[in-house]
This record gives structure tokens, C-alpha cells and sequence, in this order.
């Protein structure tokens, strides 16, 4: 993922999102992400949330400027 993630681009995410998180095995990448708002951040937890319902791994990755917003756990 790289730009923001917001309200404006949440729709296309989770589009993204959906069929990767139904296939396999899902890291979340956000090192290039500049912005990440509250409505990116329901897409996201949405999918690892479906994720965590399926015998696969998954991670979301913050680094860069959302590190120090975000922890995950577990």
C-alpha cells in the first residue's frame, strides 16, 4: 500500500483486500503509507478480522509514520 488510506480510498482496499485475504496468506504493508484514517483502518481491521477466521497468517505491518500510531495484537 503506499499514499493515503481514507474515506476516498477505503472502497477500493477492501476490493483489493477481499481476494487476497480469501486465497492465502496476508501482510499488510503500510511502510509507504503517508495518511491512514479511521475509516482505512475499519477496512483493514474488517479483513484481519476475516483472516483470523481462516487456518491462514496474517499481518499488518505498520512502519514509518504509522508505527508509532498503531500496535496489533498478538
Amino acid at each position: 500500500m503506499s499514499g493515503d488510506v481514507d474515506m476516498s480510498t477505503r472502497q477500493q482496499l477492501a476490493q483489493t483486500l477481499e481476494p487476497l485475504v480469501a486465497a492465502g496468506d496476508v501482510v499488510l504493508d503500510c511502510s509507504q503509507v503517508a495518511f491512514f484514517d479511521s475509516m482505512g483502518l475499519r477496512v483493514a481491521v474488517t479483513m484481519m478480522q476475516q483472516a483470523a477466521q481462516l487456518p491462514r497468517h496474517s499481518r499488518w505491518c505498520p512502519r514509518g509514520r504509522c508505527a508509532g500510531c498503531w500496535s496489533w495484537p498478538g
